[in-house]
């Protein structure tokens, strides 16, 4: 299996958060406190959008917050695909995250060769796999493995199971796995072949996200194939 990210040798653990969560930042910056989280992904979230503007400020407020501590996770930045973003990398972001429907939208494809070289796409089925991996994603965010609160009109999810198809079609992409994800079901989502999890209220809604992630931390550990590689 290989690591979600360049040159990371363990499951990734990534935080998705909000503009909102940056902007009260008092559980993230408890989250951020040890070294247990690998990438932050910043969310701009359909539900709860942000203009264009503040979603730049919170990502180079959240950009400041993790650059004071070490090892440097990586800010990955999950919003549409607009240009007007792109000139934060790489002062400001690693990478950048697309929503499935992205894939669908041909016009799209040229200006992904041409921006930034760590990129990556969310997807529900093996299709949306198959043409992701075409339009050269670095990794795959594979949802949904359990009922969530972030999607609660979603009765029936895709589960590890589709992880595992995933895998087994393409075995060299990373596959990281997000929905529902906790300390209690994540060795689930890696038994079925993801290089990590993506988790969201898991930590950010409990009363100590950083003793919840470092708990994720060890279990993710725990799991590891001794074989992990480190590249892409």
């Amino acid at each position: 299996m290989r690591g979600a990210f360049p040159g990371l040798r363990r499951p990734a653990l990534v935080l998705v958060v909000s503009p909102h969560d940056v902007l009260e930042p008092a559980a993230l910056k408890r989250a951020l406190r040890s070294s247990t989280i690998d990438a932050i992904q910043l969310r701009n979230n359909p539900e709860m959008p942000v203009p264009n503007s503040i979603y730049i400020k919170t990502a180079t407020q959240l950009a400041a917050m993790r650059d004071r501590r070490g090892p440097r996770p990586l800010l990955i930045l999950n919003a549409p695909y607009d240009t007007s973003l792109q000139h934060l990398y790489p002062e400001i972001a690693d990478a950048f995250h697309y929503p499935e429907r992205t894939i669908m939208d041909a016009s799209v494809a040229d200006d992904l060769q041409r921006g930034p070289s760590l990129y990556g796409f969310s997807v529900h089925s093996v299709p949306s796999a198959r043409r992701a991996i075409k339009l050269g994603a670095s990794y795959l965010q594979v949802g949904t493995m359990f009922p969530t609160a972030s999607h609660p009109e979603k009765k029936v999810v895709e589960g590890p199971a589709l992880i595992h198809e995933i895998h087994k079609r393409f075995p060299d992409v990373p596959l990281i796995g997000i929905g529902g994800i906790d300390e209690t079901n994540c060795a689930d989502v890696l038994a079925a072949g993801a290089s990590g999890v993506s988790v969201i209220r898991a930590i950010l809604a409990a009363k100590s996200p950083g003793a919840v992630a470092e708990h994720l931390r060890r279990e993710l550990d725990t799991r590891r194939e001794p074989n992990l590689s480190s590249s892409l």
